[in-house]
């Protein structure tokens, strides 16, 4: 098994700057407001089946989920590859994501929407 490469963003810490994770996405991406969008929904369909369950997400139930073809969410899977191509898949940024919104949760308890968790990139 190869080594699991580094992340290309962290959460920041309590009081660090940070850009929230739609910013993040829309730099990480450029120009193209449909491709962010495809990424984007990809990405919070995939948080959805990982939320919803205790079963590993897959393509197939994201498909199930979302009421996309199946070879929609594939299609879906290749271009959140390009865009973050150290990943297989959205989970792992997920994780990270979930793990800012407990380090960055208001303390009167207002919730927090993970696209806003601020981030420290760290691609080189």
């Amino acid at each position: 098994m190869a080594p699991r490469r580094r992340l290309p963003f962290r959460h920041a810490a309590r009081g660090e700057d940070g850009v929230p994770f739609v910013e993040y996405l829309i730099a990480r991406i450029g120009n193209n407001p449909r491709r962010r969008e495809r990424v984007y929904t990809f990405i919070h369909d995939w948080e959805h089946i990982i939320d919803g369950s205790y079963d590993p997400p897959t393509v197939k139930r994201v498909s199930e989920f979302s009421k996309r073809p199946l070879a929609t969410e594939y299609e879906r899977l290749e271009e959140f590859q390009t865009v973050f191509p150290s990943e297989q898949d959205p989970t792992r940024l997920i994780d990270e994501i979930w793990n800012g919104i407990g380090e960055q949760q208001p303390a009167n308890g207002d919730p927090m929407l993970w696209d806003r968790v601020l981030l420290v990139p760290t691609d080189d």
